[in-house]
C-alpha cells in the first residue's frame, strides 16, 4: 500500500512528460520551414480558385450562364479541361496545405497578426472550410461528386432547417454572421489592413502600389459578395424561401439581375483582382512563424 502514492506520482510525471513532448512536436511542426512553404502553395491554390470564379462570373455577366458560379462550379469547370485532373490534384494538395497552416494559426495565433481568441476561431473556421474544399476537390477529380453541387446542397440543408421556427432562426443568424463578416472584409480592404501580413519592404515601389491596390479592390469585392450572400440568407429565413440560400452562386446570379448587370461586372473584376493579389500574397506573405 505504501508504494501506491509513489506509483501514482511516477505515472503522473510520465503523463506530463508525454504532454510536454507532444506540445514540443506540435510547436516544431508549426515553426517548420516546410509548413511555411506549404502555406504558400495553399495561398496560390486559393488565388487560383478566385481567378476561376471571376472568369465564370464574367461569363455570366456577358450572357453565358453556368449551372454553378462558386468554388464547386469552378472545380467542375476545371475538370472538363484537358489539364483538369492534374490541376485538380494540385489544388487539392494546396487546399489541404492551407487548412493545415490555418489550423496551426488557430493554435498558436496568426503569423503577422495576433493571438486573440476571435482570430484563432477565425483561423479554425478557415481551416475547416479549406479542408472541406480539399475533400470536394478530390471528389470532383475522382468522379464522386457528379450529383448536385454546393449551391443545391445549401438549399437542401436550409430547407430541412426551415421546417421549424427554430431552424429559420438559425438560418437567419447564419446569414447575419456572413453579412457582418462581409462588412468586415470591406473595412479591411478599404483600410488596407491586409498589408500587415505582407513583406511590403521586399517589393519595389511600383509593385508595392500595384499589390496594395489589387488587394484593396479585391478584398472589398469579396466582402460585397459575402454581404449579398448574408442578406439573401436573411431574406430566405424571413420569407421562408430556401431556394435563395445558394451561397456565392445565388449571390452572383442576383448581382447579374441588377439593372444593366454592371454591378456584377465590377464585382467579378474585383474577384479577379483578389485572385491576382492572392498570387502576390503567396509570394510575399509572412508565413514563417519564427519571423512573426
Amino acid at each position: 500500500m505504501s508504494n501506491l502514492p509513489t506509483r501514482a506520482s511516477k505515472a503522473t510525471s510520465r503523463g506530463h512528460r508525454a504532454v510536454d513532448g507532444a506540445s514540443d512536436v506540435a510547436q516544431e511542426v508549426a515553426s517548420s520551414p516546410w509548413l511555411a512553404r506549404l502555406a504558400r502553395v495553399g495561398l496560390a491554390s486559393r488565388a487560383t480558385i478566385y481567378v476561376l470564379m471571376a472568369v465564370l462570373a464574367l461569363q455570366v455577366a456577358f450572357g453565358k450562364g453556368h449551372k454553378e458560379v462558386d468554388q464547386n462550379g469552378a472545380l467542375r469547370y476545371v475538370a472538363k479541361q484537358s489539364y483538369g485532373p492534374v490541376l485538380l490534384w494540385i489544388l487539392a494538395l494546396g487546399f489541404l496545405s492551407y487548412a493545415v497552416w490555418r489550423a496551426t494559426e488557430a493554435i498558436y495565433g496568426e503569423v503577422g497578426g495576433d493571438r486573440k481568441a476571435k482570430t484563432r476561431i477565425t483561423c479554425a473556421v478557415r481551416a475547416l472550410i479549406y479542408l472541406a474544399l480539399a475533400i470536394t476537390t478530390v471528389a470532383v477529380v475522382t468522379g464522386r461528386n457528379a450529383k448536385g453541387g454546393s449551391a443545391s446542397q445549401n438549399r437542401a440543408f436550409s430547407a430541412s432547417l426551415m421546417k421549424s421556427t427554430g431552424g429559420r432562426v438559425v438560418v437567419g443568424v447564419l446569414g447575419l454572421v456572413v453579412a457582418v463578416v462581409g462588412l468586415g472584409m470591406i473595412v479591411e480592404g478599404w483600410r488596407r489592413k491586409f498589408e500587415r501580413y505582407l513583406r511590403m519592404q521586399q517589393m519595389s515601389g511600383g509593385t508595392r502600389k500595384l499589390v496594395s491596390n489589387l488587394g484593396r479592390f479585391g478584398t472589398i469585392a469579396r466582402g460585397v459578395v459575402f454581404v449579398v450572400v448574408g442578406l439573401l440568407t436573411l431574406r430566405a429565413a424571413w420569407q421562408h424561401k430556401p431556394k435563395d440560400t445558394g451561397g456565392i452562386d445565388e449571390a452572383i446570379k442576383t448581382l447579374a439581375n441588377t439593372p444593366g448587370g454592371w454591378l456584377l461586372v465590377v464585382v467579378a473584376l474585383g474577384l479577379l483582382a483578389f485572385g491576382i493579389y492572392g498570387f502576390a500574397e503567396a509570394r510575399w506573405r509572412r508565413t514563417e512563424r519564427s519571423a512573426a
